[in-house]
């Protein structure tokens, strides 16, 4: 089992303080100095959590120290002012996972999984260009008989976690 750390609490109180303290490389860098296997971040439209500019500094870390780069975050987010898209990040930065979350740019914390008990064709294609790229895909679903069933057609795995949500990892 490997294990990732999240790192967007540390930049939400950062970005509430209005400063760079607590400073994210450093919480970072101190994980990897304590031997995670990677680094994770869902940065957000609002910027209210990690930035662009942060899963540039952590896609250095990870490089630097042979650490897997994780980058949440909705698939379907557009472009704005200081937001470049979720699927521009992924493109750009090219992480070892990209964990889809079906999250809006209003909600205050990710809460719900993707329906995949019907097709959604975007969806699809985003997993698929995610697997022409050797980037893992790992999806939030709220699963039921007919949403793993969905999965599984989309080569997609059955993991669980400790949180009251299953994930699905797409190989």
């Amino acid at each position: 089992m490997n294990l990732s750390i999240n790192l967007n609490k540390i930049a939400l109180i950062r970005n509430a303080r209005g400063q760079d303290q607590p400073n994210i490389e450093n919480f970072a860098l101190s994980a990897v100095k304590l031997g995670v296997d990677g680094l994770t971040l869902h940065p957000r439209p609002d910027l209210r959590h990690a930035t662009p500019d942060d899963v540039f500094k952590l896609k250095e870390i990870c490089k630097k120290h042979s650490k897997e780069l994780n980058i949440e975050g909705n698939p379907f987010e557009q472009p704005n002012n200081e937001y470049p898209g979720y699927m521009e990040l992924i493109n750009f930065y090219q992480p070892d996972q990209a964990t889809l979350v079906p999250d809006d740019t209003m909600q205050k914390t990710s809460d719900h999984g993707f329906d995949l008990s019907k097709p959604n064709l975007e969806l699809d294609k985003i997993i698929k260009t995610l697997k022409s790229f050797n980037i893992r895909s790992s999806i939030f679903i709220d699963p039921d008989i007919e949403q793993l069933k969905r999965a599984n057609d989309l080569g997609c795995i059955l993991y669980t976690s400790p949180s009251p949500r299953d994930g699905l990892l797409c190989r």
